[in-house]
């Protein structure tokens, strides 16, 4: 007992701690200033070279022109004077655009629901086999074993049951989610250019994710009721989980395990779009100076992955047992979270919980490499349009 007490306790620590490093969101511009002030300065020989930068960079390079031509037009003694917000705003000078505040919500939802698609296509399989490991069908069994057994009840087709149920839930839960996450992010970059405290990281991302459970939910449940072939098709299953023997239609009976998704998947995604940007914002402070220079958008892309990677395996190792639970309560039969975590737990001992841990690792390190790394991608393609437009419309300098 004082053992599993022990376990128990470290298992709860290790979380806190996990949450404790979740600080601070959004991409912010490279702003530097002179002297304390907030005069910016570029130096004007950097502007043959604006082809080989990306456009927001080319936007404050022409925005920087402007401020010297000013500067040196004031001064007869060709002195360069510090050009302040002041003055810009009276040249109408437009200030560069910001990726955190300047896409239309819509469009990062999109950008969302379309990433979260591509990545549940990729690593539906490994779902199925981690399933069967967490349900009670399935005990004891190791992602091999749990692979036949799949492959006996319906060959390959086995792989990839409730796949377009969970995969178009999923994507419609992505678009929530990122809309809902980029519109908390506004409020503290509209007060502030500082990272937010964890309090406020954490409340956005469980925010997030509440508004995201109202569609997610449903399609987890109906997916795992698929996965384990409770139910041969969609319609079957939704008419055995959401309509009583008179034909009423009941909605709660699709938010079966609803506790179980809350328990797993707060702290999940706290964890999630908390340790990504950090580990980002890590990632830059690191690097070498040089490293900036050469091979740009290789480093940048090979930091996403990487951060992304660490993200998937400690988000994935943390909430292992809260997602064993919840298919328990999807999939066998108990009536809430707690009983299903005092019999489980009773019966097979605490190890139990780290059932199907590798298989969820490694479903979750695939799609966390694949989704954010691809919402980054699509974000920034959709800035550029948006920098693009705001050149075409903007005075000559």
């Amino acid at each position: 007992m004082a053992t599993r007490r022990r376990w128990c306790l470290s298992t709860f620590i290790l979380v806190l701690l996990l949450l404790q490093s979740t600080t601070g969101f959004s991409p912010s511009g490279r702003t530097t200033t002179t002297n304390g002030s907030n005069s910016k300065s570029i130096s004007s020989d950097s502007l043959n070279n604006n082809r080989l930068l990306p456009r927001p960079d080319r936007f404050e390079l022409a925005q920087s022109a402007a401020q010297e031509r000013m500067a040196s037009s004031t001064s007869k003694a060709a002195i360069a004077l510090p050009v302040t917000d002041t003055d810009m705003n009276k040249l109408e000078i437009p200030k560069p655009p910001s990726m955190a505040n300047d896409l239309p919500l819509i469009q990062l939802a999109l950008a969302g629901s379309i990433a979260t698609f591509f990545a549940d296509l990729s690593i539906h399989p490994i779902d199925c086999i981690k399933t069967i490991q967490q349900s009670d069908q399935g005990h004891n069994l190791n992602m091999l074993q749990a692979a036949r057994y799949l492959y006996k009840q319906d060959g390959i087709h086995s792989f990839f049951h409730g796949f377009f149920t969970y995969a178009i839930a999923d994507a419609g839960a992505g678009a929530l989610k990122f809309g809902v996450w980029e519109t908390w992010k506004r409020q503290w970059n509209d007060v502030t250019q500082g990272e937010p405290p964890v309090w406020f990281v954490a409340t956005g991302a469980a925010l997030a994710f509440l508004v995201s459970s109202v569609v997610i939910v449903p399609g987890e449940f109906l997916k795992q009721q698929l996965q384990v072939s409770y139910y041969s098709g969609f319609w079957e299953a939704v008419q055995g989980v959401a309509f009583s023997e008179d034909g009423s239609f009941h909605v709660s009976g699709l938010f079966t395990g609803y506790d179980g998704v809350l328990f797993r998947d707060i702290p999940y995604t706290v964890l999630e779009l908390g340790m990504y940007d950090n580990f980002k914002r890590t990632m830059d402070r690191v690097k070498k100076p040089t490293d900036v220079d050469k091979n740009k958008q290789d480093i940048f892309v090979l930091d996403q992955l990487l951060c992304a990677a660490a993200t998937g395996v400690v988000a994935a190792f943390a909430t292992t047992p809260m997602d064993v639970i919840k298919t328990k309560l999807m999939v066998d039969d108990y009536s809430s979270f707690l009983e299903c975590l005092m019999i489980t737990v009773k019966n097979n001992g605490p190890e139990v919980l780290y059932s199907g841990m590798v298989a969820r690792i490694a479903w979750i390190v695939p799609f966390t490499v694949l989704y954010l790394p691809v919402y980054d991608m699509l974000k920034r393609l959709l800035w550029g349009r948006h920098v693009d437009h705001l050149e075409k419309n903007s005075p000559p300098y």
